[in-house]
């Protein structure tokens, strides 16, 4: 799982670099997460928005995709949107509960699209307001990067809240299915080591009480016998009645 992990990530980071120099947007890229043709968006920002999206599609099917080109030349941004859209098959991925967002850097514009099994939640209102509160800002002053983490991390809490995650699987930056199976693992051998321990302690302390019942045991034999020796010289004794117990050595020949 780490070794295909890992060659995603490569994957992606090449994509970036093949991105950068001027990939053609009607060509589907191997990864879609966040494809960055403007190369505006840091590396770090691209591989936590993947490792976050990863989470993410795992646990609803959906992810929060963002597309940066330089221009959309004498197309609208919206129909330019929709046409990456459709022909990424976005709107098909997983439940088609995936949110898209374009930005036209040299543009200054952007788009977003909500994906239809989530549309009715996830309303125009409410992505235009996560727009301008998150995106704006940081998209006016010309700082991409900021802008397209602030407004993915938003989504992704709303995300998070629609869908009752919790606040970890929306921001993942490890190999979250690894660190499932490592844990579950880790809880199965303090499982067994705890187990182990209760059956040591309760052994020692069922050897002792056996212990202790067979030195009882053998103590009340040996008084018994005591008795019945007391008993028998008693018995012989000439004068009968009461006796002591010890015993007469006669030291004559």
């Amino acid at each position: 799982m780490k070794k295909l992990k890992c060659l995603c990530l490569v994957m992606l980071l090449l994509s970036f670099q093949t991105l950068a120099l001027g990939a053609d947007v009607s060509e589907i890229p191997d990864v879609i997460s966040v494809n960055d043709y403007s190369s505006v968006i840091s590396d770090n920002t691209k591989i936590f928005i993947y490792n976050s999206n990863e989470a993410l599609f795992d646990s609803t099917d959906s992810k929060i995709i963002f597309v940066t080109v330089p221009t959309t030349g004498q197309t609208p941004v919206d129909e330019y949107a929709r046409q990456v859209y459709r022909s990424w098959g976005i709107g098909s991925m997983g439940d088609s509960s995936s949110t898209f967002v374009l930005l036209a850097t040299e543009d200054m514009e952007y788009w977003a699209i909500v994906g239809d099994h989530l549309s009715s939640a996830l309303t125009r209102e409410t992505i235009e307001e996560l727009l301008v509160k998150y995106m704006e800002p940081d998209f006016a002053a010309g700082n991409f990067d900021s802008a397209v983490k602030n407004t993915f991390i938003a989504i992704s809490d709303w995300y998070t809240g629609h869908y009752n995650l919790s606040a970890n699987n929306a921001e993942s930056d490890s190999e979250p299915a690894d660190n499932k199976k490592e844990n579950a693992s880790g809880s199965v051998i303090w499982n067994v080591i705890k187990a182990l321990i209760v059956v040591a302690v309760i052994s020692c302390i069922g050897y002792i009480i056996i212990r202790r019942q067979l030195r009882l045991y053998a103590f009340e034999q040996r008084k018994r016998q005591r008795i019945q020796s007391y008993r028998k010289y008693s018995s012989r004794s000439p004068g009968g009645g009461d006796y002591e117990y010890f015993e007469f050595y006669d030291t004559k020949d």
